[in-house]
């Protein structure tokens, strides 16, 4: 068997084999020694085919194009029984058309499309293969020692551990085979398979709002899965194409209208307004679960597809209004993020923001906004992932999602406060790569010369601020001293060797990532873009000499507050109250004689950020600029 179809079958095998042990004592290790397989697995898979990329693979058997066809029937039937179930009849209405488009194809054009590469493996793909075979495997080393709290914390909730790893085994398993796939259709059948996946993730306690959220997102993301059946039948009927190796260059007639389609399977997948809301609604799950679908898979399998069709964009009609939705939904995003208290409501804002970026630069589909594109989403997966999982362990700890609830957490958790600190550097502060790739954007951007460079000039520094203010408050939060004599470290003893060893992993990644930003970038991108493009892009000399010297700096002056001896380190001290006396733990005694503690609070500016005035007007412009994509691809 060749390796690439071993990877895709491998974490779908160790799902089934956890799914069949009941003992959670011998179903753990499985977990733990799964994830690392599928970790060395990937990195193998990558060292094997580095030196000779691109490489193609051609896999053409009936048995298999029918058994993905039937597959994707009894998944739509998954969906149509609980949409009966729940008496959610969009979902199952969605679920009819689409078979009834699934079933149209393979009656009309079923053995007369002739694929020549099954398979793909380039730089981009590298890339993602790490991504998720790094990223999605560590999630899952967290899930084994997250889990058993999680039911300790939820005994209202039946124990379905069993049900919830083989889910997410499968969703890496999903994953890897739609970034191995230059077939658009074997795309298209990973692609549902995600979105089953999430539907049954999301869903995962069964409480009403689980399951109103699970229905929310799948329904969203079928009418993507519809978009990207009328792309494929479209595609077939005017080119006779099924490859995206082979597709055609240039806005022609017989491309536009499903290029369109595609972009609105995108949209869809990467929670763009005015699809946004089920990825908030994502958030119900359990920890695990957000951190899989906001890093290293599902909306990932959004901004590949729009990486892969880039080149194709440019100065198209849907590559326009791609780059307008994406910069919307970026400033949006960033300015919603402010108001938050709810911290997976932030780090969700926050994902949704910066997948809007990424889409705006692959929307104009340049060889500069497509760097600044891949370092995004690298820096993202990984930054974002170590935040939800060291959120989740948090909240554990703090008994809390509420930002405010975090405040001392320096004190209270200082190893997990420590690595969200490493996770919210890695998402602005300089030279940390999420910051230079904005940088990046903003310079690639400028070199456009089109009308729309100014406008995503504007959303990108007015976003980029708003994303500086947000994740600065929070982590001002962090090490703000509210009692100096709190024992330090007594909330972490809740904390698994699992959470910590994925925590700590992911946050020397995070730091590694930024200091190797150069190498990444001359050894896979920069391959990428002159394979793709015939032109590369990447930082000066003196800009990563400079970036270094930054990171030393940002490591080493933190790190020389350990030297300190912590019964030495001084508390935060009194503030100044008008005269009022204030003591070491920041309270007074107020005008009647009652005790009263100082608080800092009001910077949530609810009153500018409020969610039911900026949220629908982005709606309603990005549901206007779909139209106008629907119109332009039509005529």
């Amino acid at each position: 068997m060749e390796l690439p179809f071993l990877l895709i079958l491998f974490p779908l095998v160790c799902g089934a084999i956890i799914a069949s042990i009941k003992n959670f004592n011998i179903r753990k290790p499985i977990v733990m020694i799964s994830s690392l397989l599928i970790c060395v697995l990937t990195v193998y898979v990558v060292a094997i085919y580095w030196t000779s990329l691109p490489v193609r693979f051609s896999f053409s058997a009936e048995w298999l194009d029918w058994t993905m066809f039937g597959l994707e029937i009894g998944m739509a039937g998954i969906i149509a029984f609980l949409g009966v179930k729940y008496r959610n009849r969009l979902a199952v209405l969605l679920a009819v058309i689409q078979v009834g488009l699934s079933v149209y194809f393979e009656a009309t054009y079923h053995g007369t499309i002739e694929i020549q590469s099954t398979i793909v493996i380039d730089q981009l793909t590298v890339i993602m293969l790490l991504i998720i075979g790094i990223v999605g495997s560590l999630i899952g080393l967290y899930a084994s020692g997250y889990m058993p709290i999680f039911k300790k914390e939820h005994p209202e909730v039946k124990d379905r551990r069993r049900y919830f790893f083989f889910i997410i085994f499968i969703f890496i398993s999903a994953m890897i085979g739609l970034v191995l796939s230059n077939d658009i259709l074997w795309m298209y059948f990973f692609w549902e398979v995600t979105t089953v996946c999430s539907f049954l993730l999301i869903g995962y306690t069964r409480s009403e709002e689980a399951i109103r959220n699970s229905f929310r997102a799948v329904v969203m993301n079928m009418l993507g899965g519809i978009a990207y059946m009328l792309a494929i039948i479209a595609l077939a009927a005017n080119t006779g194409i099924l490859e995206f190796d082979r597709l055609p260059m240039g806005s022609t007639a017989a491309m536009v209208f499903p290029i369109a389609m595609l972009c609105i399977a995108g949209f869809t997948k990467t929670a763009q307004l005015p699809f946004s809301s089920w990825l908030l609604g994502a958030m119900v799950a359990p920890t695990p679960v957000s951190a899989l679908l906001h890093s290293s898979t599902m909306v990932k399998a959004g901004v590949y597809l729009f990486l892969r069709l880039a080149p194709h964009l440019g100065t198209t009609i849907p590559g326009y209004i791609t780059a307008f939705v994406g910069g919307l939904t970026f400033l949006i995003g960033a300015l919603l993020a402010v108001s938050q208290r709810n911290a997976k409501r932030v780090l969700a804002y926050s994902t949704i923001s910066n997948l809007g970026l990424i889409v705006a630069c692959a929307g104009i589909g340049t060889y500069k906004t497509i760097w600044v594109a891949i370092f995004l989403m690298i820096f993202h997966a990984v930054a974002k992932s170590l935040m939800f999982l060291t959120v989740g362990t948090a909240a554990v700890g703090v008994g809390s999602l509420e930002i405010e609830d975090m405040t001392s957490l320096i004190t209270k958790m200082p190893r997990i406060a420590i690595m969200m600190f490493a996770g919210i550097c890695g998402m602005f502060v300089a030279p940390f790569g999420m910051l230079i790739s904005k940088w990046a954007a903003m310079e690639a951007f400028i070199n456009v010369h089109s009308v729309v460079s100014p406008i995503m000039i504007i959303l990108i520094a007015y976003g980029s601020a708003a994303t500086i203010f947000f994740w600065t408050k929070w982590m001002g939060t962090l090490i703000r001293e509210r009692n100096p004599h709190a024992r330090r470290g007594e909330l972490e003893k809740h904390v698994s060797i699992e959470e910590f060893i994925s925590e700590l992993v992911l946050t020397i990644l995070t730091i590694l990532t930024c200091l190797c930003f150069p190498v990444i970038s001359s050894w896979a991108v920069e391959p990428y873009l002159v394979a793709a493009y015939g032109h590369s892009f990447g930082l000066s000399l003196n800009n990563v000499i400079i970036m270094v010297m930054m990171m030393v700096m940002i490591i080493a002056i933190p790190g020389l507050l350990f030297l300190i001896p912590w019964r030495h380190r001084s508390s935060i001290g009194t503030a100044y109250m008008g005269g009022r006396t204030t003591n070491e733990e920041l309270s007074f005694e107020g005008s009647a004689g009652e005790a009263k503690h100082v608080q800092v609070h009001n910077y949530y500016l609810e009153k500018f950020f409020d969610e039911k005035r900026i949220l629908p007007v982005g709606v309603v412009l990005c549901i206007i600029l779909l139209m106008v994509l629907g119109g332009a691809s039509v005529l």
